[in-house]
């Protein structure tokens, strides 16, 4: 097994940072990128110089890919554990001596377990992989982190057919954010799933289903456990194949659930913070987002889990809560910082506006009232139309006040203006007469 091109320019960057005095850059490379290949073939060549590493994530299912990748690409296994960060933490009096540690989803890097294990490794560099280098709560990863490596966009990737091209829609908004409170940097769980906890919601999420994705394997991104649990029920109840899955789900369990969504013999997998990061299913085209988040790194995580590269598909994303008015669409470009987002800020929120066609309900980049994909007019945006608005607004003032400045000049004597006073409703139009009358015999 071998690199493409551009896995191989990811792999140049990194060895250049080593050589400039880095000692923890970060890839950060679109899901789908094959952020694990160039880990493998890093990997791959430690090993064979005899060095032994640490390679750390924080899931079972990253795991256990992780170390099928490895041994697939002809990793020395002998010299490369592979450890889920939580166990790890507990065994740094048991663990060998490590030359280097690789961390998967680096952006939980700035977690106490995560740190406790490279404070215990001092001398040993690290490479950090994620598509999103900065945690949920805006957090950047300075701490854990010396350097950014960048690599080709989402857009390059679609282009040159190593993700697959998207489709993504925005039928209707089951969820008006305006009433939300903020916990944490994320939108309140109980206000959420008080307005999605409806038959109606979940009808229209089946409808929408069958509408743009029916008869393809899916992935539900939930509100809660129970909300993930109620949205199983509502497909089931229709004869369509669900499974739900979360953190707390026993581990064999789980495993025979991945096993049955990858073999098709479950087409909808729901679940609630669990298959946001680095799950690969290569067949599965479409996501359903149904929870509404603030956050930029949930939001691409989820929206991009289906756009693996397979000959001839075209993933299908449907937006059911408005998420791409707050983040844009999976292939919106970002710039990172080690930084962070500052505490208040969004970030890099908004960064391009995207409108969703009232007619296809197709979702497509700009402020244009023409629909890319069926030619409808749409019409000016809210915030065109609130634009408009207040300079309208500001026209008028501004007419109203030259109207007034050239009453004002017409009026010659101290009489004419009180009498310009009482015609404008003044309370105490002789006051105002008068102080007016004065400023003015005084400039002249």
């Amino acid at each position: 097994m071998q690199l493409y091109l551009h896995q191989n320019k990811a792999l140049s960057d990194i060895r250049t940072a080593y050589k400039q005095g880095y000692t923890a850059p970060v890839l950060v490379a679109g899901c789908g990128y094959g952020k694990t290949c160039v880990a493998s073939e890093i990997a791959k060549l430690a090993t064979a110089k005899g060095n032994r590493l640490l390679i750390l994530a924080h899931r079972i299912e990253l795991i256990e890919q992780i170390t099928e990748a490895f041994i697939d690409w002809g990793v020395n296994m002998d010299l490369c554990d592979v450890k889920m960060v939580q166990s790890a933490v507990h065994r740094l009096d048991k663990m060998p001596e490590y030359n280097f540690i690789i961390t998967d989803e680096i952006h939980h890097g700035t977690c106490k377990t995560y740190t406790q294990i490279y404070d215990h490794y001092p001398k040993a560099p690290r490479l950090g992989l994620t598509a999103t280098p900065k945690r949920t709560n805006g957090q950047g990863l300075r701490d854990v982190a010396d350097i950014i490596i960048t690599t080709e966009s989402v857009t390059w990737l679609i282009e040159n057919r190593y993700l697959a091209p998207f489709e993504y829609y925005a039928p209707k908004t089951l969820v008006n954010t305006e009433t939300l409170k903020t916990v944490r940097g994320d939108y309140e769980q109980k206000g959420v799933i008080s307005q999605l906890n409806k038959p109606k919601i979940y009808g229209d999420v089946i409808e929408q289903y069958r509408k743009y994705a029916n008869n393809k394997k899916t992935i539900v991104y939930a509100s809660s456990i129970e909300h993930s649990k109620l949205v199983v029920s509502s497909f089931l109840a229709v004869g369509i194949t669900a499974e739900h899955i979360d953190g707390k789900t026993h581990k064999k369990l789980r495993h025979d659930i991945m096993q049955r969504f990858r073999s098709g013999d479950t087409m909808i997998l729901c679940n609630y913070e669990i298959i946001s990061e680095g799950i690969s299913v290569d067949d599965c085209e479409c996501c359903i987002l149904i929870r509404p988040t603030q956050s930029l790194i949930l939001f691409i995580q989820s929206s991009m889990r289906c756009m693996r590269y397979v000959k001839g598909k075209t993933a299908i994303i449907l937006d059911m809560v408005g998420n791409f008015e707050r983040h844009g669409l999976p292939d919106t470009e970002h710039e990172w910082s080690l930084d962070g987002t500052e505490k208040g800020k969004k970030g890099q929120q908004n960064e391009a506006v995207a409108r969703t066609c009232g007619n296809c309900f197709r979702t497509y980049f700009g402020t244009s009232p023409i629909c890319k994909y069926c030619g409808h007019d749409n019409g000016k945006t809210k915030e065109q139309i609130k634009a408009d608005n207040n300079a309208e607004l500001e026209r008028i003032v501004e007419q109203k006040r030259k109207d007034k400045k050239r009453e004002d000049s017409k009026a010659v004597t101290l009489e004419d203006l009180i009498a310009l006073g009482k015609a404008r409703g003044y309370k105490n139009a002789s006051w105002w007469a008068k102080n007016k009358f004065n400023n003015s015999w005084r400039n002249k």
